[in-house]
């Protein structure tokens, strides 16, 4: 039969061999997430650093094979191979772009809707701030906010969504002391700060933020 004959032609057998490599990619990726997760949420986490190994060793592949081919080498199994890796690296570029337009279009949707600015107008003129900090994330921003009745919110911000952790903060010298709501960031709960700078010290990893406004001394 027909049917038989092109699923044992060269041309599938390159298709399915691609076809295997992302899948095992796809696998690794799952596996990663549901063991790991994602708690870090404006820093890559370790799925995200093995679906982009695979699809760099993609890449990598489809170029060898585009060289290959352009080098006179025109098998139909090579041409299975290189029609997956432009489908996946294409849908990966697409997916990319359309993720990073939403996410533009919502940020600038939240920033000139009226109803939010007179939100936070009304919020900047209740909540006298003490400090401001951030720093710039792989994935989005990081934001420590303290305001004068001792309260504080972090922020972790990634292309789709954010997070904030809220609480209370006692001040003492040059030390913040956190305590949070609910849950904990990975940051921790204790910094110091200077004029410049908030360095978070008990994480598990050495936050660091640039202060942009302070009312704060630490003498």
């Amino acid at each position: 039969m027909k049917i038989f004959e092109y699923l044992k032609s060269n041309f599938v057998r390159g298709l399915c061999k691609g076809f295997l490599y992302y899948a095992l990619g796809t696998i690794l990726t799952w596996l990663a997430y549901i063991i790991v997760g994602w708690e870090y949420k404006h820093a890559p986490g370790l799925f995200h650093i093995v679906a982009f190994l695979f699809l760099l060793g993609g890449v990598i592949w489809a170029l060898y094979y585009f060289v290959r081919f352009l080098a006179g080498n025109k098998s139909k199994i090579i041409l299975g191979i290189l029609t997956i890796h432009i489908i996946v690296i294409l849908s990966f570029v697409i997916s990319m772009y359309v993720g990073i337009k939403r996410e533009y279009e919502r940020t600038a949707e939240y920033n000139t809707n009226p109803e939010n600015i007179f939100m936070e107008e009304i919020s900047s003129k209740t909540k006298a701030v003490l400090l401001k900090a951030d720093r710039e994330a792989p994935l989005g921003w990081v934001y420590l906010t303290i305001y004068q009745e001792s309260t504080f919110e972090f922020t972790l911000t990634g292309l789709r969504s954010g997070t904030v952790f809220d609480g209370k903060v006692e001040i003492r010298n040059d030390s913040l002391f956190f305590a949070y709501t609910d849950s904990i960031p990975k940051a921790g709960k204790t910094a110091v700060y200077n004029d410049k700078v908030v360095g978070y010290i008990d994480g598990e990893y050495p936050e660091r933020l640039n202060i942009s406004l302070t009312k704060l001394t630490n003498e």
